[in-house]
């Protein structure tokens, strides 16, 4: 990730795709009887994910409460890195977390 404030973890699916969430942990708790948590959200975090080798076709969607997104294919890029492949893509905004879910086509 862009900034060290996201952490990125990921669940591999049988070879073919993953679940990726990203967590903002740049936060503040406050100590008082109150307690109030204070998240500083980030725009722009940029990701990047080694992908399985093998398979092609590439997509990205983004889990929302209602279904899976899919992220436009100008929405982020496939290509070798070190000769591994790799997906990457940004976050307009980061306030507490996202899901994404990342699985070889045709979907």
């Amino acid at each position: 990730a862009s900034t060290d404030k996201a952490v990125v973890q990921a669940l591999w699916a049988a070879g073919e795709g993953m679940v990726v969430l990203v967590t903002n942990e740049d936060y503040t708790t406050d100590t008082s009887a109150e307690g109030a948590t204070t998240v500083r959200p980030h725009s722009n975090v940029k990701l990047s994910c080694r992908l399985p080798e093998g398979a092609a076709n590439w997509r990205l969607f983004k889990v929302t409460p209602l279904a899976w997104e899919p992220v436009p294919e100008t929405g982020f890029t496939v290509a070798e890195v070190s000769g591994v492949p790799h997906m990457t893509w940004s976050i307009p905004k980061l306030a507490i977390a996202e899901w994404f879910v990342i699985a070889p086509g045709p979907y």
